[in-house]
């Protein structure tokens, strides 16, 4: 209703909202759908319950499963989960019954995050403290690989380095940053690329706030993306992506490395297209 006067909306529209399993009723759900919701991502994180009350998450092991049966319930046909692997060892977290029970569940897109230590946040400094101990890198690795390995098996296609969709249904909203397409920045935080202008609005919901009602844009800073700026993103994103990036336009230097990466089994080309293997993306 209040974009309404300003935008219209396709008939093809993918409009997707965010929600936590615990939150996520039956009632929210309808709402959702009646608005015009056509796609839901749930933040489950993990099935365990150990691994769930250390990330203070309320929803317990049945959360997503009610959650995704909510969605059903009220008429969505597109679903996405998320799951974080690389939890620290000492949880006693099995990935692989979570990854087996995503795939019982079978949402249409599952969305993976190796857990990161921001230097902000509080695990950072557990971790700065030598309080907590994140997963090493042969675990994470093995990890990752195995949710490639078990996915694809169960249907999924692997189209982006932390996503997986069943055929014909990748995340569009996400896509378009990875294809360096332009989007619109609305809320607290957000961003915009509006070729070649890149910019970013102010983060506090009162600045935001009363810099629109002095009748300015609530705009923190912007840059210009220059043509050896979009060069570089254009290959960096291409191989995010099971897109890939071209080799028409590759140097001798660039050519030789990418053969460097075939032969350890870090990329693939075909047909005149890098794409890295699940390897490569680690």
């Amino acid at each position: 209703e209040r974009l309404a006067p300003y935008a219209e909306l396709a008939e093809t529209v993918e409009w997707t909202c965010e929600a936590n399993p615990e939150s996520f009723t039956p009632e929210l759900a309808r709402d959702w759908f009646d608005a015009g919701v056509n796609r839901v991502s749930l933040g489950a994180q993990t099935f365990d319950p150990g691994a769930l009350r250390w990330m203070g998450r309320l929803h317990g092991p049945d959360g997503p499963g009610r959650a995704l049966q909510a969605a059903r319930d009220a008429g969505f046909a597109n679903v996405s989960i998320d799951l974080i692997f690389g939890l620290p060892d000492r949880l006693g977290r099995d990935w692989e019954a979570d990854l087996r029970k995503v795939i019982e569940l079978h949402p249409e897109h599952v969305s993976l995050y190796g857990l990161t230590a921001e230097a902000g946040a509080p695990l950072g400094r557990w971790v700065r403290e030598g309080k907590e101990t994140l997963a090493d890198e042969d675990r994470y690795a093995d990890e990752y690989l195995l949710a490639h390995h078990l996915l694809g098996e169960a249907g999924y296609e692997h189209y982006e380095v932390s996503n997986f969709s069943l055929p014909g249904l990748p995340s569009r909203h996400n896509s378009v940053y990875w294809e360096g397409a332009p989007y619109a920045a609305l809320g607290p935080g957000a961003h915009a690329f509006f070729p070649p202008k890149r910019r970013w609005n102010l983060r506090s919901w009162s600045a935001y706030r009363e810099t629109l009602e002095t009748g300015r844009l609530p705009v923190a800073g912007e840059e210009t993306v220059d043509a050896e700026a979009q060069d570089l993103e254009r290959i960096w994103l291409g191989l995010r992506t099971r897109t890939g990036v071209r080799l028409d336009t590759a140097s001798p230097e660039q050519g030789a490395l990418v053969e460097r990466w075939v032969e350890r089994g870090l990329a693939v080309v075909s047909e005149g297209v890098v794409r890295l293997t699940a390897a490569g993306w680690l």
